[in-house]
């Protein structure tokens, strides 16, 4: 056998760069699908807290008027709720949907739910929760 085939170290370094560009691109995906998933749940929470203080204004005025109690009216708050997922688009989140519509005396909590694609090919779903109350201020 020929020893100098086997002592020549002519493209050695080749797997080395090799494993290692592999290396680098999977901690590049997972870095990321990492700050992708945080924007998205970000935006999600942004998103929940938009419609929850749309929906603090769902107040029933027939309630208000009659006693003074700030109540919100669950039905148009789930209207007001409906409504404003329906008209979000975002490219970071798909199939976004109202997941709960609470409301107990003053205070309205919405639940919202969607799902983010990361670069992997895989679906991540996220989950956002916003709580808002009405509040009179006294004139005077």
């Amino acid at each position: 056998m020929n020893t100098s085939l086997i002592q020549d170290e002519r493209g050695s370094l080749l797997p080395l760069i090799l494993g290692y560009l592999a290396l680098l691109t999977a901690a590049l995906t997972v870095a990321v699908s990492i700050g992708q998933v945080a924007t998205a749940n970000a935006l999600l929470n942004n998103m929940a807290e938009e419609i929850v203080l749309s929906c603090a204004s769902s107040v029933d005025r027939s309630t208000y008027y009659s006693s003074g109690e700030l109540t919100i009216d669950l039905e148009s708050a789930r209207a007001v709720a409906r409504s404003a997922v329906s008209a979000e688009r975002s490219n970071l989140l798909n199939g976004i949907s109202v997941d709960a519509v609470v409301a107990k005396g003053s205070q309205v909590e919405i639940g919202l739910r969607a799902k983010t694609r990361l670069l992997t090919g895989q679906w991540r779903s996220l989950s956002a929760h916003a709580r808002a109350e009405v509040r009179v201020n006294p004139v005077g």
